[in-house]
């Protein structure tokens, strides 16, 4: 879990986890934070109380989900490991993928096969 913590105008008062593991390094207190979160830009000021992303790719094979909510004092950013769930998501679909493909090709030899 890692947590962020934008006041209002965007500039951080504090920061804990581990960043690194989504590409967020250096950040320092007082800094405006979309400087360095990238996909916070454009979405502070909140326009509603919360916001949710889910499985956000921020480098490749490495995703999370994003909450951002806002108190009296700003705004909190929670990035939460997402990656294990994206690779359980992505396989099973690719099975279905596959599955599809067998179906389709099963119905093909069944229609060659001459009615009695």
């Amino acid at each position: 879990m890692v947590l962020t913590k934008p006041t209002t105008l965007g500039c951080l008062i504090d920061s804990g986890g581990e960043l690194d593991v989504y590409g967020i390094e250096d950040l320092e207190k007082g800094e405006i934070a979309a400087e360095k979160v990238y996909f916070l830009e454009g979405l502070l000021p909140l326009k509603d109380k919360s916001v949710f992303f889910s499985c956000v790719e921020v480098e490749t094979g490495i995703y999370m989900d994003v909450h951002i909510f806002s108190d009296k004092k700003g705004y909190w950013v929670l990035l939460l490991n997402a990656t294990p769930a994206a690779i359980q998501r992505c396989l099973i679909q690719q099975s279905k993928n596959e599955l599809g493909l067998l179906q389709e090709k099963l119905s093909k030899i069944l229609e060659q096969i001459p009615e009695k």
